[in-house]
């Protein structure tokens, strides 16, 4: 969610041609939806889920809380992005850059 986009580039033409001039989009979720959900109410502490409040602010319903849904695609629910890269060796990172927000809302 407050991650940005990883941008790459091939160490090779050859490397380009392999990755078919692309890569993974994401580095895959760390967390099930329901381990998300189990470690916002128990893993972090207050003081965690009161940054992510103030944060996000913008997000939170009107009993001054997150959906379950926001709460499933925060940050600690994915692997480290880097870890593409490790997979991935034909690539190098280029830059990350920093966003406003990202949102992925999975209720509906």
């Amino acid at each position: 969610m407050s991650r940005g986009s990883l941008l790459v580039q091939a160490v090779s033409a050859e490397a380009a041609k392999n990755a078919l001039n692309s890569c993974a989009h994401g580095a895959g979720r760390r967390l099930s939806r329901f381990d998300a959900m189990k470690y916002w109410k128990t893993v972090l502490k207050e003081k965690e889920r009161r940054e992510y409040k103030e944060r996000f602010s913008e997000l939170l319903n009107r009993s001054g809380n997150f959906p379950q849904g926001y709460i499933q695609e925060f940050d600690f629910a994915y692997k480290d992005s880097t870890d593409i890269l490790t997979y991935q060796s034909y690539l190098k990172k280029v830059t990350q850059t920093t966003p406003v927000v990202t949102i992925k809302y999975t209720e509906i």
